[in-house]
């Protein structure tokens, strides 16, 4: 284990729904918006993904609990409620709060705390 996450966050681009499906591998999605470090996020997510056995629990609550799974795609939104990409300083904001746990197996896995 290292102090510092897994190069596990990448700059992708979602044209249309086809390409959310593919980066979130999963056949149902949502949008959740949740606050990581100082700052909220709209998070794609898969939306079934906290109910299949072989999903990975990505994001957790501050105290640990399970509150997304699987792949995630973080945005933002315009005034006018459009969806617009992250910056640099966002992706630091997000690596800097995935931390290393042990999940209910024992095995040792990152994951994203953010709050609702």
């Amino acid at each position: 284990r290292t102090d510092n996450p897994p190069d596990m966050v990448r700059e992708v681009e979602c044209n249309d729904l086809d390409d959310y499906y593919k980066y979130l591998n999963c056949r149902c999605f949502d949008i959740a918006n949740r606050k990581i470090g100082n700052k909220r996020y709209d998070i794609f997510v898969d939306d079934e993904g906290l109910l299949i056995d072989t999903s990975t629990i990505s994001a957790v609550t501050p105290e640990g609990f399970p509150m997304l799974a699987g792949n995630l795609i973080f945005a933002l939104h315009n005034a006018e409620g459009e969806t617009i990409g992250i910056e640099d300083e966002d992706i630091k904001n997000i690596c800097q709060n995935i931390r290393y746990a042990t999940n209910s197996d024992g095995d040792d896995v990152w994951v994203l705390v953010c709050e609702y």
